[in-house]
């Protein structure tokens, strides 16, 4: 059993120590034109993670090249070389069909792509070899890129995070995320709007500001494709979890506008096409150059960079060589000239503010502080725009605009992670487009739509639909409604309204299980309805309810209770004059659930009738049972007026009609999938073995060049080596001559080797030239370690020896150390110091060019062996306790008839203390002879003697072992004879009386 437990032990201690090497978790702020990772791991709060370049940012660019990827900044250098062959702005792409509005829009932009749908609907590049993409697997390489660079970052794995999308993002654009995050291997634990993400790190750094006074700020957001304005408010609220009610700072996103086509990318682009009418105005070419994807790619690469100058330059130079045959181009771009061109894109700078307003319903003078994210807002046009439609005279600017999002993510991340506790901060997101259920009534058929989750209704939050006059299987759907709060692009953008339709299945079967039965009534079938953290919709479960009346439901446990035996009725009897009775109790519980019932009903009869065939509800309002609080409450007090109470209103108490008792018949149903993407199961597997695919290559093409690298480095430096001056004292000029001429042939190979030479082959050659030099390498690392090996062995018996010579006064009997271990440390010095000269010797006058007589290593034994034997010695002096000397044992007195016996008078403690202490002691006859004096013994210093394991346990040199453990057994066996024979005296001395036994 102990052995067991033991196991036990060691397996959950193992347990909790891998959980903790793998706690770590990241966020993934997913812009369209960059990403940025966060981690948090134990000891790293909340940190971003560098990749391979150390940039804290990451370029969501991904190249594919001779069926080999690149992704980040080496996708972004292939971008410009060949454009067709690298996507950028995939998040825009993402859940799309091809006659999207956003997608029309993308190949307005960028005309060289070759975009198609496969034949399931799924948007798909096509590269200049053929090679076919969809969007999902290009947006899991990106999320595979950002889980490597935070798993290296972490020096852990990392399979759980947070990832941050658009708040505009559809039900089709969210369920396209977690795809492709299941396509990289990576758990979601939630799906996070971005501005939400901007607002919880704005709140968790300002949350002891907060109170029960909710504060309003506003969040203005323009990043590369789109501009975002939220209004969020931050209060102290009471919580209600897990049955306690706790108060936390909560923030509650009250209202979101949004415009997903403009952003700093809409401005560069104007500006791409303004240098190029530029380009093509100063007739340096006969052909136009917008027909030309390399050189339109070019002039989008400078017109970034031109746009970035311009927020705090007025003008600046757009140069770019060999921009199109051959020819270089250069133009003075001013900032009146760009805020020209964009004149209608700074107009709609402030109209997602206005739709935040209105949705939030709520006025600018209340918005206590407008925050500016983004990197489009570092324009002073928008700046400018911004304060004239706020009214403010300054912008706050107190965020970090890159990372802010990423940030708050991450703490999300580890508020879900079971591995972290941190201080909890109640994100309440809103829901952007409402949804609604619509279905056929079962009389007429009539077409009927029942708003489910309204604008603004903040998420996660689960409802339950009743349909009430349903008796057969039905179908019904779920989609969007009520979109006037968006334009028409917007409209279109969200494709086809409809978006799941579900068929009920088994709805009669269950309904004629009550059919026809006494008491039984349907309360309708109820689906079960959720808005997860990801913002996207279920249908959990769908279930037909009835109410059972407790007459037909127990009638034939009534005639059963009728038939009940005479003592049973006389102990209920004689039972109810000392406490309550089985029906007492009965009876006070069914007091208890009318009066419940009653109270639902008030509830009920306060709310408005529903004068439709389905009505929708909370479902925490969902609650059926019965409640037994009050016959309990009078049951636990025990008190004999509580018992009168219950028995006078026994009577009452059991003329109240019961509970009726709640039954639910589970409903099958099917799920069709009506979103503009939703790829079959064989689509899914086929993507995940692409990105399988294409990790596995490039994990050994990494592994080639490595070898390649590792070749490469290895001839060169040996060359190098060879010609330096301790190599040529190691070896001879012939012998370094043959090195040479084996160093170039493996130049020679390596230059004339092509694409198709394996990693193997390059590691066996690399591993053939170690070994060739190997003898030599060795004989050059010992000349150059051995003089400073001799050096600490010398300086090592210096101190050994100042150490033997102060054991001198600590060795004998009764001293630290016994006399055989002080001779074997003195055997032990001279030896080695012997061993050391005439080593010495032998090295001074060898040939370097030789195998060494003498190693580092054999150095280093000899170290070891002074280490192990004056550690020993240590550890025998601090946990040393010099012997206590024996007290003398006091002689008997005759006892004396007229003085009360020591034992029954004297306490134990009293007999303990030792004659001649500085205590008073009592005075005795003029007969009797007194005690003798015994000095008390020195105090003992804090050390403790060290136990015989734990002697036993410590290192034994081979040479002075025999000795040691002898003398270390003899004074162990002095130490136990010594602490019996104490042992004893203290035996005696407690019982005041020699007792035979001790002397055994």
């Amino acid at each position: 059993c102990s052995k067991m437990k033991i196991i036990i032990t060691i397996l959950l201690l193992a347990s909790v120590i891998y959980r903790s090497d793998a706690i770590a978790t990241m966020a993934i702020d997913l812009g369209s034109e960059f990403m940025k990772i966060a981690i948090v791991k134990p000891g790293v709060p909340m940190e971003i993670a560098l990749n391979r370049e150390s940039q804290r940012k990451t370029p969501v660019v991904v190249g594919m090249r001779n069926d080999e990827r690149q992704i980040g900044d080496p996708a972004l250098s292939m971008a410009v070389k060949f454009p067709q062959n690298a996507f950028i702005f995939i998040p825009t792409l993402i859940g799309q069909s091809l006659n999207s509005p956003a997608v029309k829009l993308f190949q307005e932009r960028f005309p060289y792509y070759k975009l198609s749908e496969d034949n399931e609907g799924v948007l798909t590049f096509t590269t200049v070899n053929n090679k076919k993409l969809t969007v999902e697997e290009i947006l899991a390489m990106l999320l595979e890129n950002a889980q490597e660079t935070a798993q290296k970052f972490a020096d852990q794995p990392i399979k759980d995070a947070v990832i941050t999308v658009p708040p505009y993002f559809s039900q089709a654009e969210r369920l396209a995320v977690l795809r492709a995050a299941d396509y990289a291997g990576i758990t979601v634990l939630q799906l996070m709007n971005s501005n939400a993400a901007v607002a919880l790190n704005f709140g968790i750094f300002r949350s002891k500001s907060f109170n029960k006074t909710a504060q309003y700020y506003m969040f203005y957001d323009m990043g590369s494709s789109s501009t975002i304005a939220t209004v969020v408010s931050y209060q102290v609220a009471r919580i209600r979890e897990h049955g306690m009610a706790e108060e936390h700072p909560q923030l509650q996103v009250l209202g979101v506008g949004y415009d997903e086509t403009l952003g700093a990318s809409a401005f560069i682009l104007r500006l791409r096409d303004h240098l190029a009418k530029e380009f093509n105005a100063k007739k340096l070419s006969k052909k136009d150059i917008t027909g030309n994807a390399r050189a339109m790619a070019k002039l989008f690469k400078e017109a970034g960079r031109v746009y970035r100058v311009l927020s705090a330059n007025k003008e600046v130079y757009a140069q770019i060589e060999s921009v199109f045959e051959d020819k270089d181009f250069k133009v003075k771009v001013t900032r009146e000239e760009l805020e020209n061109i964009c004149s209608d894109l700074f107009e709609r700078v402030t109209r997602p503010i206005e739709s935040a307003l209105n949705m939030a319903q709520i006025s600018m003078d209340l918005i206590k502080e407008v925050l500016l994210m983004g990197g489009g807002t570092r324009n002073p046009k928008v700046q400018s725009a911004l304060l004239k439609a706020t009214g403010r005279t300054e912008l706050g600017k107190s965020i970090n605009t890159d990372e802010a999002a990423a940030l708050g993510a991450v703490y999300q991340a580890a508020h879900l992670s079971p591995g972290f506790r941190v201080k909890r901060f109640v994100v309440k997101d809103a829901v952007l487009f409402p949804l609604a259920v619509d279905f056929k009534t079962a009389e007429d058929g009539k077409e009927i739509k029942r708003l489910l989750f309204n604008l603004g209704n903040h998420y996660p939050q689960r409802k339950v639909m009743t349909f009430n006059k349903h008796t057969q299987d039905f179908d019904f759907s779920v989609g969007y409604t009520s979109l006037n709060h968006l334009n028409e692009f917007q409209q279109k953008a969200l494709g086809d309204p409809l978006l799941y339709k579900f068929s009920l299945k088994g709805v009669a079967q269950a309904i004629g299980k009550y059919d026809g039965q006494p008491g039984a009534s349907s309360k309708g079938v109820k689906a079960h309805f959720r808005m997860d953290d990801n913002g996207i919709v279920h249908l959990d479960r769908a279930e037909a309810q009835f109410e059972i009346l407790p007459q037909a439901a127990g009638s034939d446990g009534e005639a059963k209770k009728e038939e009940g035996s005479a003592f049973a009725k006389i102990g209920e009897s004689l039972g109810s004059l000392f406490g309550s009775s089985e029906a007492d109790k009965k009876a006070d519980e069914a007091s208890g659930a009318d009066k419940q019932q009653a109270k639902s009903k008030e509830d009920s009869s306060s709310k408005p009738a529903d004068k439709d065939s389905t009505k929708t509800n909370a479902e925490p309002g969902e609650k059926t049972g019965d409640s037994t609080a009050a016959g309990n409450a009078s049951k636990a007090s025990g008190d004999k007026a509580a018992q009168s109470n219950n028995n006078t209103n026994k009577s009452e108490s059991a003329a109240t009609p019961a509970k009726p008792e709640l039954r639910r018949e589970s409903i099958e149903f099917v799920v069709a999938d009506k979103t503009l993407v939703h790829p079959s199961d064989a689509s899914q597997q086929k993507s995940r073995s692409t990105i399988q695919e294409l990790r596995k290559r490039e994990e050994a093409k990494r592994q080639l060049e490595k070898a390649r690298n590792e070749l490469e480095a290895f001839i060169f430096e040996s060359k190098d080596r060879l010609s330096s001056a301790d190599y040529e004292k190691c070896s001879t000029e012939s012998e370094r001559q043959g090195y040479m001429e084996k160093l170039s042939a493996a130049q020679d190979w390596y230059d004339e080797q092509g694409m198709d030479t394996t990693q193997e082959q390059f590691a066996a050659k690399t591993a053939e030239l170690k070994a060739m030099l190997g003898d030599l390498t060795l004989r050059v690392r010992e000349m150059l370690e051995r003089p400073k090996a001799f050096k600490l062995l010398k300086d090592m018996l210096n101190h050994t020896r100042t150490f033997w010579d102060t054991m001198q006064n600590m060795t004998g009997d009764g001293n630290v150390f016994t006399q055989a271990e002080y001779n074997t440390l003195g055997n032990l010095i001279n030896d080695t110091e012997d061993w050391q000269k005439a080593r010495q010797l032998e090295v001074d006058g060898q040939d370097l060019t030789k195998e060494p007589l003498v190693r580092v290593e054999d150095i280093r034994l000899k170290m070891s062996a002074l280490e192990r034997e004056i550690s020993y010695l240590l550890g025998k002096i601090k946990y040393y306790v010099p012997p206590t000397p024996k007290p003398t044992e006091q002689p008997k007195q005759d006892s004396d008839p007229k003085k009360p016996d020591s034992d029954s008078t004297s306490s134990s403690s009293e007999q303990q203390k030792p004659p001649g202490s500085a205590e008073e002691q009592k005075p005795q006859d003029e007969g009797a002879t007194p005690p003798p004096t015994i000095p008390p013994p020195p105090p003992p210093p804090p050390q403790q003697q060290p136990s015989a394991d734990e002697v036993e346990s410590g290192d034994i040199d081979s040479n002075s072992g025999s000795s040691r453990d002898e003398s270390s057994s003899q004074s162990r066996g002095r130490d136990d004879e010594r602490d019996h024979r104490d042992d004893g005296e203290d035996r005696r001395s407690s019982r005041g009386s020699h007792d035979p036994d001790d002397e055994l």
